[in-house]
This record gives C-alpha cells, structure tokens and sequence, in this order.
C-alpha cells in the first residue's frame, strides 16, 4: 500500500512500508531494522534517501527522543495527500550548512527548507 504525503502541502512523500517495531530513537534509518511501531518508513520523491517518519497531529507533537547528536528540528509538517493538517514529521535541517541531521543521514533542500534522509 502506498500513501501519498506532502510537506506543508507542497512536498510528495511515498510510504515505503509499515515496517516492525524498532528499539532505539525515533526518526532513525529504516534499513536494516525498519521504523518504530508508530513510524512509517518514508521517501521524498526527488530527493536521495529515506527516513522513519512518526505520526502526529494537532494533539500529538513529534517525538523529542532523537539519534545521538541530532540538532535538526522534529516538525509536523508532513501531509497525507487529500488531507487539511499534518499527520507525519520529519527532521528539518538547514540545507546551507548541512549539519544537525543523524550520522549517515544528509540535509537535503526542497522548497526553500532542508528535510534529513538516510543515504542509501
């Protein structure tokens, strides 16, 4: 099954899978243990890589509990397509000095902000 997920009503994301449980922080790379049982693993179309995105809401804020050294900024931002309010988040980083994402993930630019994903 595939959903169709947008950032701030202007970025496409595609769900890759409903992955298994995962122990660990949140917003981790889903290979090779996949995402946390409230995550769905997640790829922006057009952009290199792939993340575990938590589900939030209008109640429900993103989780705060981040890889080690992480600096980037957990938002709800993401939007299932047909949708009026976030249902996802993603890290938001700043795409001009490429730092604060988890280790083995980069800051990638799309619609004038920065998004982390896991390079593959």
């Amino acid at each position: 099954m595939k959903m169709r997920f947008s950032i701030i009503a202007v970025l496409a994301l595609a769900a890759l899978a409903y992955a298994a449980p995962a122990n660990g922080p949140h917003f981790e790379d889903p290979k090779p243990s996949g995402c946390q049982s409230d995550e769905l693993s997640v790829q922006v179309e057009g952009l290199a890589g792939d993340f575990c995105s938590p589900y939030c809401s209008a109640s429900q804020a993103c989780p705060t509990d981040l890889p080690d050294g992480t600096t980037a900024t957990p938002e709800c931002v993401l939007e299932t397509q047909g949708s009026s309010s976030p249902t996802n988040c993603a890290l938001i980083c700043n795409p001009a000095t490429n730092d604060g994402c988890p280790q083995n993930a980069s800051c990638k630019p799309i619609s004038g902000i920065g998004v982390c994903t896991y390079d593959d």
